[in-house]
């Protein structure tokens, strides 16, 4: 098996040269990044779609019809993003907006919940605040958070490739000098 990673160090290497320039091209073009993104969770949708469309054609009895009907909507939402991929990053964006407000506004109540039974009841309380602050703006504002989760995407790919490529340049140095090829 280690040989195997050593002679195949070439791998890791140039995937993780293929990420750093992914992330570099997400964190410079956010809107193009999300819109690539969407279009392959589309095809996903409508992959899976599919899918269960042929699940409830080939079965009987009530649980086809939930087959076909998740089926048909999958199809659908899918067909629809790949058409209107703003909308749907606006949507998409929207709704992580109202689940961070959500969940701030429950964390601020469990940390104000927590006051009086610990010193550090404040933490959560301050961290729900901002969460909310933060789906509030995203609800308020949709770009900014599809532009922020494109750049999120961006430094992570750049860190996981710099990473890949270390191990794979690591793996290289590790085969014997003879047989580098």
């Amino acid at each position: 098996m280690f040989s195997f990673l050593s002679h195949s160090w070439w791998l890791p290497f140039i995937s993780g040269i293929v990420a750093v320039l992914f992330g570099i091209l997400a964190i410079v073009m956010p809107g193009t990044t999300v819109s690539v993104l969407l279009i392959l969770f589309a095809i996903f949708l409508i992959a899976q779609g599919l899918g269960l469309l042929w699940s409830g054609y080939r079965t009987s009895g009530p649980g086809s019809i939930a087959l076909l009907a998740t089926g048909v909507v999958l199809v659908v939402l899918g067909i629809w993003t790949i058409v209107a991929t703003e909308s749907a990053a606006e949507l998409l964006v929207t709704l992580m907006g109202i689940w961070a407000l959500a969940i701030g506004i429950a964390t601020a109540f469990a940390g104000f919940g927590l006051r009086g039974r610990s010193e550090y009841w404040g933490l959560p309380l301050l961290g729900g605040v901002a969460m909310a602050i933060a789906g509030l703006l995203v609800i308020i504002k949709p770009w900014t958070g599809v532009a922020a989760i494109a750049i999120t995407i961006g430094v992570g790919s750049i860190l996981w490739g710099a990473l890949l490529a270390v191990s794979g340049w690591y793996l290289r140095s590790l085969l014997p000098r003879d047989r580098e090829r």
